[in-house]
């Protein structure tokens, strides 16, 4: 990828190297062989990031010697002479082609990432999307190769300011070349140290981390610097440049797809690259560098930069129109074709055009504003596109609600403008807020110690919500009662009697909430000062105590911001100045700070999950004591019941975002037949029943992890959740693995609710229950752990994945790690026994987008089973089986006998590529309850018929 700016000027210098656009070439086409058939790092872009800062550094540093300083400004120019012409086109022709075959699903994620792509922030918006594990397996944006030349751009942005710095302090040591040297080491040493550690614990968003591959440059460098200076033997060069080219080449190929990078691991393509460099420049007969300045080789590079730009949307709007997620090799090469055509022709008739013009010539600062230029209007169309889709979208969601009653109170945002509407009338009336019962939980008149009382669904339910604290966590009452109906709730009031903020909590209420155990703590996050200082709010240092204990006994909790405090005459204010309710009103500043406190909290208690609503009581400016025709409060800092019941839907929104396994699936089935989901095996003709609306919908789970109880990726501490039957339980089952463990818990939660079991979830995220040595540090140290706490757990079966899949070896694709049977082992020894599952299926990236246009033929958007699953179950192969362990088979719920598909009884399957959503997994509960019960009927009580509401499984006697 060519991108530094003097290629033009240096050709008739004896500073041009040739065989540097072969390297080019080389590395150019190896990230599009990779891209289109590897699937895995070629090693090209480092290969780039060297080649540039090698050529970067060594402009800039004869500059230096010449002139003692940097014409930056002239060097920016130069830059953006270069890149943005080329840059632009690119993204103009992307925007083209979204219009044209682009599903609508995707604009906006593709319109965003154009923006950042124009402004060469590509690659901070691929780590901020990719920080998260389970979002990496997305469809790819057609400019995501724009994030190396983000990198670049970022690089020429500082260096030339590094460069000088490192001048000054060579001019002041009377050193010169050796300064530099130094210099660019240490800084080599100190981002490849970073880019280690970063990309072992946390590899996605270290990718694309400018600071973790700034060695990469520095790198090249170090070389540009050195060079003059190594006079190296014929032979010598000749071994090197061979050596350094097999390097380059061969990293796709030797380094595993497993390998995380940059890292150490990209040591391999960027050193071959220095060797290569270093053995150039003529002079050795049969040497690499005669091949890599071959004419072909050296027009090709002179391309390359446009081909790199050109590549990949032409690769992915051809898998987007021909419905495929890879190509074979006619297809590839065609797209290598087209690439390479589009290229010369953009290099030729428009992008040599420009370097060649006058622009910049005279003053530098018309290339910047021709940069401005040129990239303004692909801004400005990406935004107004992007605009335009989200009015669209809320015209369409807007459609489908409800007109607004009278009173919207809290369901929408608070402000000034819709405090109150004219003409109608105050609700409740401030007479009636005075005088209404201040408390819904009660209690006797001297009554001391904890007050309970129990709200919601009292038989059937199927959550317990346990809201903990004093009235500022009971003003809550009413908006959950709002929710508890329709999602089962047994809500049970846990109060401290004569307790009105209740920051410190008593041992006797910790004591009542361990026996209750319920699904979930809801209580606040923090406090209002009520003395004057610059912190407004407070996080009690009682509350994080208590977290911990709860923490310690498997209890998650959700927590609230608090509400703000009015003045003791808020009440009087109101009802004289109904038509002037501003005068009202607290400035925000006053109630609270302008960061929310819970956000500085370091480490941030894992069982606990925050919600703000202050946008249900302030604007940005102003506190209201009504909101949408409703009075907020009925005294000072309490709400009124009326108010509380308006925030029901803000409220469990956010509920649900933050914790969705506390909700019904939108209950499927109330959705009735035309939803089975996997109660039934997978088949083509029931995948999608005509004129019903997949549920739900992907754009509704897309990057949405439900948030059960599960360690992250970077943790290594085990963490323990309980669902389903707390008190007396009839069995206990521990779901120990992965989230392809993970992904099962909805369908076992429905058993334990009919069965009685008690299900302790030991999950953590990309990580297997394997005693095998993981990439992932955290990973190891995990099951290190995990088996203590598994048998103190002491459960009645383990719940686990019996199977991984990998490349196709010797014709197999599945395979039960050595690791798996040595955890197996280790329980047989403490004589707890195991349920495996084989492990699921996987789906399309484009799957979302191709059920969009293919509802009539979901055929077209399926993998064949014989990519996923080996003919026959690797467990039945084993020899001899495990004494303790019982193997499961539900593929027949994700595959028929040829294809696996991502919609099942209209359920859709896939939240991800390789994740169930909450709702198919539900839709599973009765099959797997009829696996389970065959293999180990004394789970289950007497006469017990695992039903969990659906009809009978007709495949459960095969």
């Amino acid at each position: 990828m060519q991108t530094d700016a003097m290629t033009d000027s240096k050709k008739a210098s004896s500073n041009y190297r040739p065989e540097i656009q072969g390297i080019r070439t080389i590395g150019a086409l190896l990230v599009a062989a990779f891209h289109i058939w590897g699937g895995r790092v070629s090693g090209g872009v480092d290969v780039f990031f060297v080649i540039s800062g090698f050529l970067i550094t060594g402009s800039l540093y004869r500059e230096i010697k010449r002139t003692q300083t940097i014409n930056v400004i002239a060097f920016w120019g130069r830059i953006a002479k270069r890149i943005t012409p080329m840059a632009c086109v690119i993204l103009a022709l992307t925007l083209v082609a979204a219009l044209l075959w682009m599903p609508q699903s995707r604009q906006q994620g593709l319109l965003s990432e154009v923006i950042y792509s124009a402004v060469h922030l590509e690659n901070i918006k691929l780590m901020m999307s990719s920080v998260d594990y389970l979002a990496r397996d997305e469809a790819p944006s057609p400019v995501q190769q724009f994030w190396a030349l983000s990198v670049q751009v970022q690089f020429y942005a500082v260096w030339p300011f590094l460069l000088l710095g490192i001048a000054i302090a060579a001019k002041r040591l009377r050193v010169f070349t050796s300064a530099y040297i130094v210099g660019l080491a240490a800084l080599l040493i100190v981002s490849l140290g970073y880019s280690i550690t970063q990309t072992n614990l946390n590899p996605s968003p270290t990718y694309f981390n400018t600071l973790a591959r700034v060695w990469e440059f520095a790198l090249g460098g170090m070389l540009a610097i050195a060079l003059p200076y190594l006079n190296l033997p014929a032979a010598l060069r000749l071994v090197a440049g061979w050596v350094g080219l097999a390097m380059v080449v061969s990293c796709g190929f030797l380094v595993p797809a497993s390998a995380h990078y940059p890292g150490y691991v990209a040591l391999w393509p960027t050193l071959g690259a220095v060797l290569i460099i270093v053995s150039g420049g003529g002079g050795v007969r049969f040497g690499a560098d005669h091949i890599l300045a071959s004419k072909p080789l050296v027009a090709l590079g002179e391309i390359s930069f446009s081909f790199y730009l050109w590549h990949w949307p032409i690769l992915v709007f051809f898998l987007i129109v021909d419905g495929q997620t890879q190509l074979g090799l006619v297809a590839g090469l065609s797209v290598i074709a087209i690439a390479l055509c589009g290229a010369y022709a953009t290099h030729r008739w428009f992008e040599q055009p420009v370097q060649q013009s006058s622009i910049g010539r005279s003053n530098p600062w018309h290339v910047h504003a021709m940069a401005v230029g040129l990239a303004l209007p692909i801004v400005a169309a990406s935004a107004v596109w992007y605009k335009w889709n989200d009015v669209q979208e809320r015209r369409q969601s807007a459609a489908l609600e409800q007109m607004m009653r009278r009173y919207p109170g809290g369901s929408q945002p608070i402000s000034l403008a819709k405090a109150i509407k004219p003409g109608v009338p105050l609700h409740p009336t401030v007479s009636e807020a005075r005088n209404a019962p201040a408390d819904f939980c009660s209690q006797e008149k001297g009554e001391q110690g904890i007050v309970t009382c129990i709200h919601g669904v009292i038989e059937g339910y199927q959550k317990t919500i346990a809201l903990v604290g004093g009235s500022q966590v009971e003003q809550w009452l009413p908006a959950l009662e709002a929710l508890a109906s329709a999602q089962k709730w047994k809500i049970v009031v846990l109060a401290e009697s004569d307790c009105s903020s209740c920051d410190v909590w008593s041992e006797a209420m910790h004591d009542a909430v361990l026996k209750l155990h319920p699904n979930v703590v809801f209580t606040v996050a923090t406090s209002q000062r009520m003395q004057q200082s610059e912190a407004r709010e407070a996080i009690p240092g009682s509350y994080l105590t208590q977290w911990k204990k709860l923490a310690d006994n498997s209890i998650t909790a959700i927590a609230l911001r608090h509400t703000p405090s009015m003045g003791e005459d808020v009440l009087d204010c109101v009802e004289v100045n109904l038509h002037d309710i501003a005068k009202c009103a607290i400035p925000r500043w006053r109630l609270f700070d302008e960061i929310d406190p819970v956000s500085k909290l370091s480490p941030k208690p894992r069982n606990v999950r925050f919600i703000d609503l202050t946008d249900r009581f302030c604007d940005e400016q102003l506190c209201l004591p009504v909101g949408g025709n409703v009075l907020v409060y009925r005294d000072a800092r309490h709400m009124t019941p009326e108010y509380a019941r308006t925030l029901a839907r803000r409220l469990g929104q956010r509920m649900q975002q933050v914790r969705p396994d506390l909700f019904l699936s939108n209950a499927l089935e109330e959705l009735g037949s035309d939803y089975p989901g996997g109660s039934m095996p997978m088949a083509v003709e029931r995948a999608v029943k005509p004129n019903v609306p997949v549920y739900p919908r992907a754009a509704a789970v897309k990057y949405k992890h439900p948030n059960f109880c599960q360690q992250n990726e970077t943790e290594a501490e085990v963490l323990t959740c309980v669902y389903g039957e707390v008190k007396n339980p009839f069995k206990t089952i521990a779901l120990v693995g992965g989230s392809h463990a993970e992904h099962w818990l909805p369908a076992l939660e429905r058993l334990a609710h009919e069965y009685k079991w008690k299900i302790v979830a030991v999950t953590k995220s990309a990580c297997q229950y394997s005693t095998e040595v993981e990439s992932v540090p955290s990973c190891t140290q995990w099951n290190r752990d995990v088996h203590d706490v598994v048998r103190r757990i002491n459960p009645d079966v383990v719940f686990t994945t019996s199977t991984r899949r990998r490349s196709r070896v010797g014709g197999l694709i599945e395979y039960i790690p050595n690791g798996y049977l040595a955890h197996w082992k280790r329980l047989e020894g403490d004589n707890i026994s195991v349920i495996a599952v084989r492990d699921s299926a996987r789906t399309r990236p484009d799957a979302p987008d191709c059920m969009e246009a293919n509802l009539r033929d979901i055929s077209k958007c399926a993998v064949p089973r014989s990519e996923l699953f080996d003919e026959v179950d690797p467990t039945s192969m084993l020899s001899p089986k495990p004494a303790n362990v019982n193997f499961i088979d539900l593929t027949d719920r994700f595959c028929d006998e040829k294809l696996c598909l991502p919609v099942g009884g209209n359920v859709l399957v896939f939240r991800d590529t390789h994740h169930i959503t909450i709702e198919y997994s539900r839709t599973l509960a009765m099959p797997l309850g009829e696996r389970m019960k065959q293999v180990r009927p004394d789970l289950f009580p007497a006469k017990a018929q695992p039903s969990s509401g659906q009809q009978k499984d007709p495949s459960a006697s095969q």
